[in-house]
């Protein structure tokens, strides 16, 4: 068992909300990574025998032991995103369509959302009216794109997963405990004509975007239970107050802390950290608010 790094990402819709976990970083902080694994970008682990050693050089050594050995990297992105304003309305390619788009990724990118916080009009947007791809593109040569996604009711404690291909993004006021598969690319079709401070608007990526989508997709609102959400790639379990926590699994597992904060091994546990626990290990907590994450072997 040990505890990464976790570090901050500016983006030009973040806030405000994550900069006290931040570890000294000053906002618009958009996300908070817990748990990143490539090659080029790896969380750091600050405990344990692995103690200055990356993710990706701990993963690589002991993924067969752990029958994760399908993946190249780690196949789980964990982050705390706070959306002061509107992400981009986007879409994320499957498997069957970023061969085409992007041969260097492996396969495409599902992606879950728990709202710690709503957004502030009680929506975000994801799917779309239309399911023509003829109407779709005059949509975008038109401008309509915000108009032509739909809405969908959230509130916080909801548990969203959108399916790769789903058009959608996260509305202003989102805060939002986030997992998605690790490797996947993300393609805009509308930003809001927002343009930063030096007064340019973001790329893009209509092409790919108008490629990678899937309209008649949506996505809907469910509630954790006492159980584990099942997904394609991965399993996550919600729990308000954990006080103890045994990796019954047969794999690994990564506890993010939600709510709460203590000491281990030296270093003070803030919201956003995550844990990676191997099979059996044990983690004492004074009643944390947690998610656990576990990938599923390929």
């Amino acid at each position: 068992m040990f505890l990464l790094q976790s570090y901050a990402h500016k983006t030009i819709w973040g806030g405000e909300k994550l900069i006290p976990y931040a570890h000294g970083e000053t906002g618009p902080i958009g996300h908070l990574y817990s748990v990143r694994c490539t090659a080029q970008d790896s969380s750091r682990i600050l405990t344990g025998p692995y103690r200055g050693q990356t993710m990706n050089t701990y993963f690589s050594e002991v993924k067969e032991k752990f029958s994760l050995s399908g993946y190249a990297y780690f196949p789980l992105v964990i982050a705390l995103t706070d959306a002061c304003d509107n992400l981009s309305i986007q879409v994320h390619p499957d498997d069957e369509t970023v061969p085409v788009l992007d041969a260097a990724l492996q396969r495409g990118k599902n992606e879950s959302w728990f709202f710690i916080d709503a957004p502030e009009d009680g929506t975000i947007f994801c799917g779309c009216t239309l399911t023509d791809m003829g109407e779709l593109r005059s949509a975008l040569i038109e401008g309509r794109m915000e108009e032509v996604t739909k809405r969908l009711p959230v509130h916080r404690g909801d548990y969203i997963h959108v399916q790769a291909g789903t058009l959608h993004a996260l509305s202003k006021g989102s805060l939002v405990f986030e997992i998605e598969e690790n490797g996947g690319a993300t393609y805009r079709f509308f930003d809001f004509n927002r343009t930063d401070s030096e007064g340019h608007t973001r790329p893009l990526h209509i092409p790919q975007a108008f490629f990678a989508i899937h309209p008649e997709l949506e996505s809907h609102t469910r509630t954790y239970g006492d159980g584990p959400i099942e997904e394609r790639r991965y399993l996550t379990r919600h729990f308000d107050a954990v006080s103890e926590y045994r990796n019954s699994s047969d794999t690994l597992q990564v506890f993010t802390v939600l709510k709460g904060s203590f000491p281990f091994d030296g270093i003070e546990v803030l919201p956003g950290m995550s844990f990676i626990l191997e099979p059996g290990d044990v983690l004492h907590t004074p009643a944390a608010e947690a998610i656990v994450s576990q990938p599923k072997p390929l």
